[in-house]
């Protein structure tokens, strides 16, 4: 029996990241649902289940940071 596109697209995002469980570097993201890869620099990635590959985080610009003020003009 044939898996249809969809289950399959399902399962794969269903599918943790090697090292999942034994690298400490790696954690899931409730707030994302996303799997996360600290580097040893800082930086983060992010798990894509699609291309099996670890992928830059690009920062969530919707929110604006604290403390941050904007100057406008008059």
């Amino acid at each position: 029996m044939e898996e249809s596109s969809t289950n399959k697209k399902v399962l794969d995002q269903d599918v943790p990241p090697p090292g999942w469980g034994t690298d400490d570097l790696i954690s899931f993201s409730k707030e994302t649902g996303k799997y996360i890869k600290t580097e040893e620099d800082g930086s983060e990635m992010e798990w894509n289940p699609k291309y099996k590959a670890w992928m830059p985080m690009v920062p969530d610009l919707s929110t604006p940071l604290i403390g941050c003020r904007f100057m406008t003009t008059k």
